[in-house]
């Protein structure tokens, strides 16, 4: 079979009001840690996720610009929105198919 895919990173500490499922969300990079970032943002007007880049940090408003892939930029509030870090090793990006065993000679 396939090996486990990566050892889980261990969980955040749980010190301090119980939300932990955060890894995903926006305190994983907060502020200027997220520029450069890519992510998807859940519209539910949409009910779909959009990914795009996380282009600047406004520190007086705590909002993120993000330039979305079709070209719109938005400033975010990503505490308050249902999104997603794409990670370049997420195990949430698809892994490429097994190569085909070699021909029987």
């Amino acid at each position: 079979g396939v090996g486990g895919v990566g050892g889980g990173g261990g969980g955040g500490g749980g010190v301090g009001g119980g939300v932990t499922h955060s890894s995903v969300g926006a305190a994983k990079y907060p502020g200027k840690a997220a520029i450069d970032r890519r992510l998807k943002v859940f519209w539910p007007e949409e009910e779909a996720f959009f990914s795009g880049m996380v282009a600047s940090f406004d520190a007086n408003t705590g909002k993120h610009t993000v330039r979305y892939d079709d070209g719109d930029l938005e400033q975010v509030l990503l505490a308050d929105e249902t999104m997603e870090w794409l990670e370049p090793t997420s195990a949430s990006v698809a892994l490429p198919p097994p190569p085909p065993p070699p021909p029987k000679p």
